[in-house]
């Protein structure tokens, strides 16, 4: 078969024939999208009713024509169906929850937090995997829905899943988490009735000396609901604490109720941390992921505002100790706060954030890989000039100190965003801290850059939200 035109990722049926590839052109800077039908004809998705409609394939059954597919359902969300995709007749639905979306499919010899895939050899499918205020698994295999339920039994406390299982599938590796514990795994042995430790995620991490994380819904100024977590420090009460207010990346992404490091990090210094799932988010269906299109610097940015301010109008926060940290596009909306808000946020982190919309869409690095130019494209405010919303074009407005970190092999935002605002800031005589690390990528995946970087962060908001 010849290569599909833009295509980076191919999906198989059970047949081993590939019936649905997808990616981006990288001549026209578009997504694309083809089916191989029971014609034995190439289709471009695009074009056919169920693509329309926001269904696409995620695994193929025995029967090549049906597949398990991820789309709206009945109450905007999003979730998993049996669907011919020759006619696009919806055949039956697998999981449709009312106020989150589904995240994946898990299967048998999965762990059931991977990312999602579009195939697996993993077998049959047993399970959907979404968040609603944890992680929860919804089983539609009875045998693994009897076994997490007696690994339920027995371990109360916390959040459960099975990792994997031997093909006999009598041993199975499980594991534990909750919101104040990294995770524990466990040898479940059906035949010897036991279930014995095998290790810590993070060894040394004392649940006990951790704190918990709430959830919590905020009404922003058009009363739309904004799902949050808030942690407080262990052993502090409530009332006006200094607060992190912590911007997700993206954006289309969202906080759960886990164990976060950082968010630990900070609430063992006394910082209280507040985690707004600004509208543009996903994970709570259609609705909410639509409302932040094309609001760069708009309305996501007045719903990371009204957060904030809940904060100080709850007595949570003291109003004069408030810093705004965050990744990406959380970097983004960080420099875009003290410069939006001037006088709310006491101080910004911005870690390998967006600083320069104009530059980004110019030199967007992901032009030439899977996903092109279209979250570049996705840069902006309806209706407003890119400069207006751009930090490095408004950071003349910037009042507070600004700390920029920036990893050298960053392959989705380039150094040079994090470093030209740093020295348009210090031409300014702003106050700019900037730190470039060696390594880390996007993400500061490596132990050596996150300790670095929480390091640094650390030792900044101690500098800028010190009780005076």
């Amino acid at each position: 078969m010849a290569g599909r035109r833009g295509a980076q990722h191919y999906m198989v049926d059970q047949q081993h024939v590939i019936r649905f590839a997808s990616g981006n052109d990288n001549v026209t800077n578009e997504p694309t999208a083809s089916y191989f039908g029971g014609d034995k004809k190439w289709h471009n998705a695009y074009n056919l009713d169920w693509y329309k409609k926001g269904f696409y394939p995620v695994a193929f059954t025995e029967d090549p024509l049906k597949a398990i597919v991820k789309g709206p359902t009945k109450y905007g969300t999003r979730g998993f169906f049996y669907m011919n995709l020759d006619t696009g007749e919806v055949l039956k639905e697998i999981f449709a929850h009312e106020k989150v979306d589904a995240s994946h499919l898990v299967y048998a010899s999965q762990t059931a937090e991977s990312p999602e895939n579009l195939q697996t050899a993993g077998g049959k499918p047993v399970a959907v995997a979404y968040y609603d205020g944890g992680f929860k698994l919804h089983y539609f295999s009875k045998y693994h829905a009897k076994l997490q339920a007696f690994v339920d039994r027995t371990l109360p406390e916390t959040s459960n899943y099975i990792v994997s299982q031997s093909k006999a599938a009598k041993r199975y590796i499980i594991k534990t988490y909750s919101d104040t514990d990294a995770g524990v795994f466990y040898m479940l042995d059906m035949k010897a009735k036991a279930l014995n430790p095998l290790g810590e995620a993070m060894p040394g991490m004392m649940p006990s000396q951790m704190s918990h994380m709430t959830n919590i819904t905020i009404k922003a100024r058009d009363d739309f609901d904004i799902p949050s977590l808030l942690t407080i420090p262990k052993d502090t009460d409530d009332k006006k604490l200094p607060m992190v207010i912590m911007v997700h990346g993206g954006p289309p992404a969202h906080y759960v109720n886990r164990f976060n490091a950082q968010v630990q990090l900070l609430a063992s210094r006394g910082y209280a941390v507040l985690q707004p799932n600004f509208r543009g988010s996903t994970g709570f269906g259609r609705k909410h992921r639509s409302r932040g299109r094309h609001q760069w610097g708009g309305t996501m940015q007045d719903d990371v505002t009204d957060a904030t301010r809940w904060a100080i109008d709850e007595g949570i926060a003291d109003p004069d100790r408030i810093c705004i940290v965050g990744g990406s596009y959380g970097g983004y909306a960080a420099l875009m706060g003290v410069i939006k808000q001037q006088g709310l946020y006491k101080c910004a982190v911005s870690v390998n954030g967006v600083a320069n919309l104009l530059d980004m869409k110019a030199t967007d690095t992901y032009n030439n890989t899977i996903g092109g130019s279209y979250w570049a494209k996705s840069m902006a405010l309806e209706g407003v000039n890119d400069k207006e919303v751009s930090p490095y074009h408004q950071a003349s407005k910037i009042s507070a100190p600004i700390l920029l970190v920036a990893a050298e092999d960053d392959q989705r935002v380039p150094t040079r965003q994090s470093r030209q605002m740093h020295d348009r800031l210090r031409k300014l005589g702003k106050l700019s801290k900037y730190i470039e690390l060696d390594e880390g990528g996007h993400g500061l995946d490596t132990a050596s850059s996150e300790t670095a970087y929480f390091k640094a962060l650390i030792r900044f908001l101690d500098q800028q939200l010190a009780d005076e």
